[in-house]
């Protein structure tokens, strides 16, 4: 039997968004360096309106899609199945 994909993995819907900032942004939003901090929808609005001025880029994020890249750049066949806001069961091939 042929397989279609080597792998396929399953995960959410997640979404980076980078932004240089200088230390005293991550203190005064009282963020860690180098960390993750889930917060509500409230704060999240008023950290993106502080980086309004700053520069910014998204980036697809997540486990499974980050190894899904890794996996697609090692020549291997893949399929990705994610779900997230206003967002079920995307399935994209990789």
């Amino acid at each position: 039997m042929d397989k279609k994909f080597d792998v396929f993995g399953v995960g959410n819907a997640i979404v980076d968004l980078l932004a240089m900032v200088p230390d005293e942004f991550i203190s005064l939003q009282d963020l860690q360096r180098g960390g993750m901090t889930l917060m509500d929808t409230d704060r999240q609005a008023g950290i993106l309106h502080n980086l309004a001025d700053h520069r910014m880029e998204l980036a697809s994020g997540g486990s499974a899609a980050n190894t899904m890249v890794a996996i697609a750049q090692r020549h291997c066949r893949g399929n990705h199945l994610c779900r997230g806001q206003g967002i079920a069961g995307l399935s994209c091939a990789i």
